[in-house]
């Protein structure tokens, strides 16, 4: 797959993106699932594709494979934020998750997970597959989660097993949704731009690590209402120098005739889909970066094929020193 990354000056040269009235903190509503056809409005309504120029071939083909590098790059202790109908639960490696037979050999096999996970953070350059060794799940819409629900159970190895194949009670308004494998898979119905959940306990007695491994988020800046204060959010979240926050998100191009395509619809788009296809998401980022301490923007990726309008980033928080520590770059 072809990145590259777009040429200087380039993104200031366009028409700058129109000033959008905040958008709402819930996204529109989603209808009951329906596993026998995925029309393109489920797909919008999602906000999993965002159409541009392109073809909607080269579109699907690209997304795909953005998808899947960016699931292999999960590993450890997983947060999705907007996790939505659960799309991304395909690309997922879930070896790790196996129910075990017995509770004996369950307990056996958590512990094995969770040193094959410090291992991998100490040895492996990240970037390299993981193992997922819990997984955390949120986003605000209890209807989407309700369907995100059902595909866990369909991706995860095992869960069809404690699982019923359809919930009968009606999901949460707030608050956990899902708890399932002594807590390694869960499903959290909330504002990620306010609170989020801490990773789960995998171990008795080992208590409960205070952030992820990895925090994942796909499409989802496009529709919050202070893309910047989520970030922070998520930063907080996320283990100083071992963790990683991956990004796969669509906005400005560096072509200034799509920009202007983009701001030309941007409020219909939006009215429809919950949905600012032209915010500039590497600016966002950047911002970000600058305000959140530690937060350090490791790579940034366009695919060609979508003329640079989709973005894989990943991010990383440095270790702070703690009041009157000197920091290691600063001593002598």
């Amino acid at each position: 797959m072809s990145f590259q990354e777009p040429p200087a000056g380039s993104l200031g040269a366009s028409a700058s993106p129109t000033k959008p009235p905040p958008p709402p903190t819930r996204p529109p509503p989603v209808g009951p699932q329906d596993n026998t056809a995925q029309p393109l409005n489920v797909l919008f309504q999602e906000r999993k594709v965002p159409l541009i120029g392109a073809s909607l071939a080269v579109l699907f083909v690209s997304t795909y494979l953005s998808l899947l590098i960016l699931a292999t790059r999960a590993r450890g202790h997983v947060l999705e934020v907007a996790v939505g109908t659960g799309r991304n639960l395909g690309y997922y490696d879930w070896n790790g998750l196996v129910p075990a037979s017995s509770e004996g050999e369950e307990e056996e096999q958590v512990t094995a997970v969770e040193r094959r996970r410090l291992k991998d953070l100490e040895t492996q350059p990240w970037g390299q597959d993981g193992i997922v060794a819990s997984f955390t799940g949120v986003d605000i819409s209890p209807d989407m989660l309700g369907m995100t629900r059902d595909r866990l159970r369909e991706n995860v190895p095992g869960l069809g097993k404690v699982m019923a194949k359809r919930r009968i009670e009606p999901m949460p308004a707030d608050g956990v949704a899902v708890d399932v494998l002594d807590g390694r898979v869960r499903l959290f119905v909330g504002d990620a731009e306010r609170q989020l959940p801490p990773p789960a306990v995998l171990a008795e007695g080992g208590g409960s690590p205070r952030r992820y491994d990895t925090v994942v988020q796909t499409f989802g800046l496009c529709s919050v209402a202070d893309p910047v204060g989520l970030l922070t959010n998520v930063a907080s979240m996320v283990q100083p120098d071992t963790g990683r926050i991956i990004l796969l998100e669509h906005g400005r191009s560096w072509i200034g005739w799509i920009n202007n395509l983009l701001d030309r619809f941007a409020g219909k788009h939006f009215e429809k889909y919950g949905c600012w296809w032209n915010r500039d998401i590497e600016q966002l980022v950047q911002e970000a970066a600058k305000t959140v301490p530690g937060l350090e923007l490791v790579k940034l990726e366009r695919p060609l094929m979508q003329y640079g309008t989709t973005l894989l980033i990943e991010l990383r928080v440095g270790r702070q020193p703690a009041n009157g520590e000197v920091p290691a770059d600063k001593k002598a």
